[in-house]
């Protein structure tokens, strides 16, 4: 699908390894801005295998967690054991524009991708965590909540949103 298909054919590319996890996730049938959602992963993940040294991995995975008020909750983690970020750049990591100057990774991208993310996630009153060890690799934890749907009704279940897999 949109998300994975791209992803895959980058990660081959570099001989890295991705990993696709969607195990946990129960058949639950929710309103959700696909497009959206995708957007975020597909940054997310597009920026992990950027980051990720030939050789390296890249985890991708979900599970539907308990939520309060009749809603669903995902917690969606993107995971690589890529070059990771200087602590220091952390609190900027989702200002649109701010890039890390990396001695061989420089110029890439608008330095927007992150920025998007962030304001996607917000908008969905969602929440984004990052945990960084520079030279080992980072962690991005997007947790999101949605309204369940009635199943008659034509929405698609998360893990079809997550790999980008839509007939909609």
């Amino acid at each position: 699908g949109p998300v994975s298909a791209p992803i895959e054919e980058a990660a081959d590319q570099q001989k890295s390894t991705f990993q696709v996890d969607f195990q946990k996730l129960p058949e639950t049938v929710v309103w959700a801005d696909h497009l959206s959602v995708e957007k975020i992963f597909l940054n997310l993940l597009s920026n992990a295998v950027r980051y990720t040294p030939e050789g390296g991995h890249i985890w991708y995975t979900a599970e539907q967690v308990s939520a309060d008020a009749g809603q669903v909750a995902y917690v969606i983690t993107v995971r690589d054991d890529g070059i990771g970020i200087q602590e220091s750049f952390l609190p900027k990591l989702f200002e649109p524009f701010a890039q890390e100057k990396r001695q061989g990774y420089e110029s890439v991208g608008t330095g927007l991708g992150l920025s998007i993310v962030g304001r996607l996630v917000g908008l969905m009153d969602g929440t984004i965590t990052v945990d960084s060890i520079l030279g080992k690799g980072t962690t991005f934890v997007v947790r999101l909540c949605f309204d369940p749907a009635v199943a008659e009704e034509p929405v698609n279940v998360m893990a079809e949103i997550l790999s980008g897999v839509s007939d909609l």
